[in-house]
């Protein structure tokens, strides 16, 4: 019988690790300079920054789609707030992909960037989360950090969701979907 539990126990934990655990801070990252333009590079305009495929010059053809991106908007307290984010991402194993996660709102809850606080639910194995605080996404009243979404190289093609979960000045405004389809 002591055996049989044990062995029960093990299975529990190996699901549970498979599956991804509940809810865990995301830890602090970097934005890694990019090696090959993408569509979803972080370029630098007046407005701060965005996606590279959002960037259309005068009289150039701008070589990739659109990023798609959503909004979510939460009423916390007295306040609402609107957050924009990508819903899928999709990548080959062992990339990594930003998501530019902008907050914007007429609300006391719109701090700096130091007081953003990201975190996820249920990531699953093989996908890593990390919060660059790249306050350079901050213009014009709103709040923003670019969250970098890494596959590891040996991540089965597929379909991987999670939620991200974003804190503001302390207060727990929601989480939002994310999923990333990877390619071989």
């Amino acid at each position: 019988m002591k055996n049989y539990l044990i062995v029960l126990c093990l299975v529990f934990v190996l699901l549970l690790s498979a599956c991804g655990s509940g809810r865990v801070t995301i830890p602090a990252g970097t934005l890694p300079p990019s090696t090959v333009q993408a569509g979803d590079d972080i370029v630098m305009t007046p407005d701060g920054g965005i996606y590279r495929a959002h960037v259309i010059e005068e009289g150039q053809t701008n070589p990739w789609p659109r990023i798609p991106t959503a909004v979510a908007i939460w009423t916390v307290g007295l306040d609402t707030v609107s957050v924009f984010y990508r819903t899928e991402i999709a990548a080959k194993a062992g990339e990594s992909h930003p998501d530019i996660i902008l907050v914007t709102g007429d609300t006391s809850l719109l701090p700096d960037i130091s007081k953003i606080e990201l975190y996820a639910v249920k990531v699953p194995r093989g996908i890593t989360l990390a919060d660059t605080h790249y306050s350079a996404i901050t213009v014009q009243g709103n709040v923003g950090t670019v969250l970098m979404v890494t596959t590891s190289s040996g991540l089965h093609a597929g379909n991987y969701s999670f939620k991200v979960g974003l804190i503001l000045d302390g207060k727990d405004c929601g989480t939002f979907p994310c999923s990333v389809n990877v390619t071989k």
